[in-house]
């Protein structure tokens, strides 16, 4: 029993190396609850917050809403990609319904609506494995720099007060800070490299308001499809 002990006392836990990305190459996103309410219109009001991130750069852009659904997702995704100037090439998620309906074995099943929203904006969604919080990094620590940088302490005028607040910190913050792992500032890394993104090449910002529209007569269990993970999607990888 001691020896057995003492075996597990000396086992070595696994190390990940960071994987890092090219420019333009790719954008993870999340939503984070915000801890605390906001009065809209006189009401108290449940906030939440969306933030992509681009992988290289570590630009950031952040959106408040009131809900989480499919429509309010697309639109934050217009708003990111007006912000950042372009399209990043593959954008990873960590399994939300408006976009993954389930895995099956090394495949994931998406919801059909967002991937017509993906493929018009020429961007591969993918999802992260189930039960591998290895791949939820990047994301969990650029909520919990909203939350300690920019929310708490902080009051607000309702939902268009946060969201311009929220964008002062993006630009006077957040994107022109050193960052801890690049040691540049993520502006720059942005600006550098900005004609290898993947810009929107003429394609009309279609207001996410279509594709709710455009998918209201179609039953849930009818818009998905099977499409394979690609290895690209893992954000870490085992070090031996």
């Amino acid at each position: 029993m001691d020896d057995h002990r003492n075996h597990l006392r000396q086992k070595t836990p696994e190390a990940y190396q960071r994987y890092e990305t090219g420019p333009g190459l790719q954008a993870r996103v999340d939503w984070g609850e915000c801890s605390e309410p906001i009065i809209h219109f006189g009401v108290k009001r449940k906030v939440y917050v969306f933030s992509m991130t681009l992988g290289y750069s570590r630009t950031q852009y952040i959106d408040f809403a009131l809900d989480m659904t499919a429509s309010t997702l697309m639109r934050c995704h217009l708003n990111a990609f007006r912000y950042f100037g372009g399209v990043p090439f593959t954008i990873i998620y960590d399994n939300m319904k408006t976009v993954v309906i389930e895995h099956i074995e090394d495949k994931v099943r998406f919801n059909e609506r967002f991937l017509d929203f993906a493929h018009h904006y020429s961007f591969e969604p993918q999802a992260v494995p189930v039960c591998y919080p290895e791949g939820k990094g990047k994301v969990e620590r650029s909520i919990g720099y909203i939350w300690s940088s920019f929310y708490t302490g902080r009051s607000f005028e309702g939902l268009v007060d946060l969201n311009n607040q929220g964008r002062r910190w993006l630009n006077e913050v957040c994107n022109i800070r050193i960052h801890g792992t690049t040691g540049e500032r993520p502006i720059d890394r942005l600006r550098r490299n900005e004609s290898i993104y993947n810009l929107f090449g003429g394609r009309s910002m279609t207001s996410a308001r279509w594709y709710s529209a455009k998918f209201t007569r179609i039953a849930i269990s009818s818009i998905c499809r099977i499409t394979t993970v690609f290895p690209t999607l893992m954000w870490a990888r085992r070090w031996r």
